[in-house]
C-alpha cells in the first residue's frame, strides 16, 4: 500500500482508551481531508511524551540529556522509545473507492509488549466517513 507515516508526540495523554481514541480521531478529522487520503493513504503513530521524548525530538541528533538506560548510544532514535507508543491510526483508500481505517492501542510494560488491541472498520465511501466523523466531533 502506498502511503505516508506521521509521528506525533502527545503531552498529557488520557489513560482511558476511549478518550484517547476520541482525541486522536478529532485531531485527524480536523487536520486532514478526504482528498488528502485519496491521494495518499495515511498512518499516524502517537507516542506519549516523557523526559527524553519531547516535541523537540530530532531523530539522529544527540540527546541534550542522555537517558540513564542508554549507556552506549546517545543519538536520538525512536526505537529507544518503543514503550512510549500508545496508539496507531491508519486510513486506507482502495481503487474501488471503498477503504478501511484501523487503530491499535499499544499496552507496554518496561519496554516489552504486553498487549495490542487491533480494531478494523471498513467504509464504502470516504466522503461519508469524513462527514460522519466530523459531525460526531462537531468539526463541521
Amino acid at each position: 500500500m502506498k502511503g505516508r507515516n506521521s509521528l506525533y508526540i502527545i503531552n498529557n495523554s488520557p489513560d482511558d482508551t476511549l478518550a484517547l481514541k476520541r482525541e486522536v480521531e478529532k485531531f485527524i478529522y480536523t487536520k486532514f481531508s478526504a482528498d488528502s487520503i485519496r491521494k495518499e493513504d495515511r498512518t499516524f503513530h502517537f507516542y506519549k511524551a516523557d523526559k527524553y521524548l519531547t516535541c523537540d525530538f530530532r531523530e539522529g541528533e544527540p540527546y541534550e540529556i542522555v537517558p540513564w538506560h542508554m549507556t552506549l548510544d546517545t543519538i536520538q532514535d525512536l526505537r529507544n522509545h518503543i514503550r512510549n507508543s500508545i496508539i496507531d491510526y491508519g486510513i486506507y483508500y482502495r481503487e474501488n473507492k471503498t477503504g478501511f481505517y484501523y487503530y491499535n492501542f499499544d499496552y507496554n510494560t518496561k519496554g516489552e509488549e504486553l498487549y495490542i488491541e487491533h480494531i478494523f472498520r471498513d467504509f464504502n465511501d470516504i466522503d461519508s466517513l469524513f462527514r460522519a466523523k466530523q459531525k460526531e466531533y462537531g468539526i463541521k
